[in-house]
């Protein structure tokens, strides 16, 4: 009995030791190089059903030598919720906040775990391809699984700073949607289906925008685009929807690698952002895409203004448009993530409703202030940090 109670004490430990490993793995620790996290986070998940199956069958011979009839069943009702908690939930739980030491001496174990149980991965893996064929071969590291790492540690191995960064833009940029890098609506330079030839051109001139879209009455109800080489030599008098082009419309929650791939198949330089009522919320370029992925490329709808600036030793004047992620790359402010981008979002989103010069809200250590909005919209806060 007591060989059976220490090899169940052996593989809970182990069964725990994987699913913290696991877990760190999980929220993106690094290893010395992504084929390595592969490794481990396989051996991790071999180690947990060996260290499971092994300690369940432990139970079953400890519960039939004292129990006999009818107590296999219960010991394994019993037990296996337990087995669960203690072995799987907990140790995940709490891996996120091992301290460094902790962390280190996890790897280590899961370093020795991942020799001693290789071969039983390779078997796994080989029964699986035999049970399981696919025409296309399965990667053994997910893109987004090596552009984090890559983020993560750019002084290592053979890539360059500049090169790991395009590889961990290029894993971002294949899991955001149209809605993440689109211009707004409210910065859409536009033209009604009213306005003549002659107008645009005037419009293009001041303005510097090549491509414009043409709505009716409303911004919402957008008819289609004008392209500025299409006014060339067109008598000024003509309506401008004599030379508008038939819109293409996607919606916002399209992948982006699908939508450059559809605009370089249909040789389209834009398409018009719709929402899931058909409204119109924005418009993405192609130069809006390929920035996503080789960095930021001005073009005529960025805009070119300071988004933050200090004033003093903690304070900061920050436009309503700095989004969020941003200020927390840059300054460490940790705030709050939801169904907005920008601060001027999560003003809204705290108050309820339009502010007002003067109103505010606190972010944890950060205080806003609305100094400047209109009767629709915040456009500048002024930002404390405790």
């Amino acid at each position: 009995m007591t060989i059976l109670a220490a090899v169940l004490a052996a593989m809970l430990t182990l069964r725990a030791v994987a699913a913290t490993g696991e877990a760190l793995l999980a929220a993106g620790a690094p290893g010395p190089s992504p084929a390595v996290d592969a490794r481990l986070a396989a051996a991790a998940r071999a180690a947990i059903a060996l260290g499971g199956s092994v300690a369940i069958g432990a139970v079953m011979a400890l519960v039939w030598a004292y129990a006999r009839r009818g107590g296999v069943p219960v010991g394994l009702t019993l037990f296996v919720p337990l087995m669960l908690v203690v072995a799987d939930v907990v140790p995940r739980g709490l891996a996120p906040g091992l301290p460094p030491t902790w962390r280190r001496g996890v790897e280590r174990s899961l370093t020795a775990i991942a020799v001693v149980l290789w071969p039983l991965v390779m078997l796994q893996r080989g029964v699986s391809a035999l049970l399981i064929r696919s025409g296309a071969d399965t990667p053994l590291i997910a893109l987004r699984h090596l552009g984090g790492w890559l983020a993560a540690r750019p002084q290592r191995g053979p890539l360059e700073v500049s090169e790991a960064g395009l590889v961990a833009r290029i894993a971002r940029f294949a899991s955001k949607t149209v809605r993440d890098v689109l211009v707004p609506h409210v910065d859409v330079c536009a033209v009604p289906d009213t306005a003549s030839v002659g107008d645009v051109v005037a419009l293009v001139r001041e303005r510097g925008f090549s491509r414009l879209p043409v709505f009716h009455e409303r911004l919402f109800n957008t008819l289609g685009t004008v392209s500025s080489f299409d006014l060339l030599g067109v008598d000024p008098a003509l309506p401008v929807t004599t030379v508008m082009r038939d819109p293409f419309f996607v919606p916002e929650t399209k992948p982006l690698p699908e939508l450059l791939a559809t605009l370089q198949a249909e040789r389209l330089p834009l398409a018009l952002v719709v929402d899931e009522y058909g409204g119109f919320v924005g418009l993405v370029t192609v130069e809006d895409l390929v920035e996503e992925i080789v960095g930021e490329i001005e073009d005529e709808y960025d805009v070119r203004r300071e988004l933050y600036r200090r004033v003093a030793p903690g304070v900061f004047v920050v436009s309503a448009r700095a989004p969020v992620a941003d200020l927390n790359e840059r300054f460490g402010w940790n705030l709050p993530s939801g169904d907005y981008e920008t601060v001027g979002g999560l003003v809204l989103d705290r108050l309820g409703r339009v502010p007002k010069p003067g109103d505010g809200i606190r972010a944890g250590r950060v205080r806003f202030e609305v100094t400047r909005a209109s009767a629709r919209a915040v456009l500048e806060l002024r930002v404390a940090v405790d």
